[in-house]
């Protein structure tokens, strides 16, 4: 069976930095699977670290085992003009806690493992405001489904490639 990150579950938290990184194709392969080794020893009880993939990122490190719904994300243009233009990176990282300093020391120590193999292309810090409304009032996850009943929801099924995974769309 495979785990989960259980920081897609994290409720609760009150300090976030989001990281995206345009991975160097051309290096070692390895040299990113042991930094995402050493990145993952960074979880804590303080802070929660979200590791996610691209596309281009994932068939490069797993060719031959892909999410069947894991594609590219191409802009969207609406009417009036409106669009959800397509910033793709190779590897975003979201680390939620309650500490800004915890956060700040882990997004440190993620950007030193990955220097020599991708550039850093967003680093975004975040925050609750107030009781977890956005500037226009909205509460998000209030309809979210609790407890085991989010397994089913949030998580590609056993038996399907990239089991215990999620698909994530960040929006800025």
């Amino acid at each position: 069976m495979n785990t989960a990150q259980q920081g897609i579950f994290s409720e609760g938290t009150t300090a976030f930095i989001y990281l995206e990184y345009k991975l160097n194709f051309s290096g070692d392969q390895n040299e990113l699977k042991a930094a995402l080794r050493n990145i993952n020893k960074l979880n804590d009880e303080n802070v929660s670290i979200v590791i996610c993939f691209g596309k281009k990122a994932w068939d490069w490190i797993n060719p031959d085992w892909s999410p069947d719904n894991l594609v590219d994300f191409v802009e969207v243009v609406g009417e009036a003009g409106y669009s959800m233009p397509s910033t793709q990176r190779d590897l975003f990282f979201w680390l939620n806690s309650n500490h800004k300093d915890s956060n700040f020391d882990v997004a440190r120590a993620i950007d030193n493992e990955m220097k020599t193999i991708a550039s850093l292309e967003l680093e975004q810090e975040g925050f609750r405001y107030h009781d977890s409304r956005d500037f226009t009032g909205f509460v998000d996850g209030t309809e979210n489904p609790k407890d085991d009943d989010r397994l089913d929801i949030a998580l590609v099924p056993e038996g399907k490639p990239g089991a215990g995974g999620s698909h994530v769309f960040t929006q800025k």
